[in-house]
């Protein structure tokens, strides 16, 4: 019981995206690497003040989670 279950969890979890999806997904997580490249160039020149906190090297993981925000929800169900 416990193992259909979790197939079938498994099988509901799987995520088809096509080539535009994924081309999407790339130019996003580009935008943001050059967004960050630009921040610390102007943060070494000394045009932006105080602390700043680079996400270089993360990027994948704002467009995965800004993705998965964006997808639609089953409603609850009663159990």
């Amino acid at each position: 019981m416990a193992l259909e279950r979790e197939k079938h969890i498994a099988e509901r979890a799987l995520l088809t995206i096509d080539e535009a999806q994924l081309m999407d997904l790339y130019r996003r997580m580009v935008l943001i690497r050059r967004f960050e490249d630009k921040v610390a160039e102007m943060y070494s020149r000394g045009k932006i003040t105080g602390f700043c906190h680079l996400y270089a090297g993360e990027e994948a993981v704002a467009v995965a989670a800004s993705m998965a925000i964006a997808l639609p929800r089953a409603p609850p169900r009663a159990r």
